[in-house]
């Protein structure tokens, strides 16, 4: 397809907050068990989303990679090129998931266990930039949603707003959302527009909450 590189892919978990529960809520490993959501995406070789699977945060990411793989094939369809290349990280590397890739019919090129990830980086480094890319939206990086569906609608929300955003050629991923006050100020003799307060301002006023907002 036009556009992509599926001719290399790659596919990595990341775990988000998650407190007020809900369908794809689960104890977090990386946050005292506190509640907590995963999400697999699966990117292309110029880090793409391609598909993402919403799932609870105590999931392993292998079990999560044929959903993952699933759901990036929805779009290419049948154009996928003859040799696919998946890269993954050590939590991959697992018979399970090598059977997987030759069933599917992707090489695989895995992390192996024991070995410093830096040595093995490898063209995996893509997903963790997208995954870092959709940690900044803070619907995602902090999900009060409960309802599967409304959470999937909010997660591939944010990859349309990833994609689009390398479309426009971001050096460093999405823009900034900063909180806007309530008013310019004056210094001395100058006046300044604080972020957004004025339509001459190039900043972008964030949604403000007060507490968790779930509750």
């Amino acid at each position: 397809m036009i556009g992509l590189d599926l001719a290399d892919v790659s596919a990595d978990g990341a775990i988000t907050k998650a407190p007020c529960g809900g369908e794809r809520a689960g104890r977090s490993p990386v946050d005292r068990g506190k509640g907590g959501m995963k999400r697999s995406t699966g990117v292309d070789g110029y880090g793409i989303p391609l598909g993402i699977i919403g799932a609870p945060a105590n999931r392993h990411d292998s079990p999560l990679l044929r959903e993952t793989f699933a759901a990036c094939s929805i779009q290419p369809r049948h154009h996928w090129p003859e040799r696919v290349t998946a890269h993954l990280d050590r939590g991959y590397d697992s018979n399970r998931t090598r059977d997987l890739l030759e069933e599917i019919g992707f090489d695989a090129n895995i992390a192996r266990k024991g070995v410093p990830a830096s040595v093995q980086i490898g063209k995996r480094w893509v997903v963790e930039r997208t995954n870092a890319w959709m940690n900044g939206f803070g619907r995602i990086r902090r999900c009060t949603d409960r309802n599967a569906t409304t959470i999937d609608f909010y997660l591939y929300l944010a990859a349309d707003v990833v994609s689009a955003g390398q479309a426009r050629g971001w050096p460093c991923g999405p823009a900034p959302v900063y909180a806007a006050p309530d008013r310019c100020v004056t210094s001395g003799s100058s006046r300044r527009c604080r972020p957004g307060t004025s339509a001459g301002c190039s900043w972008r006023p964030a949604r403000r909450s007060s507490g968790d907002g779930c509750c």
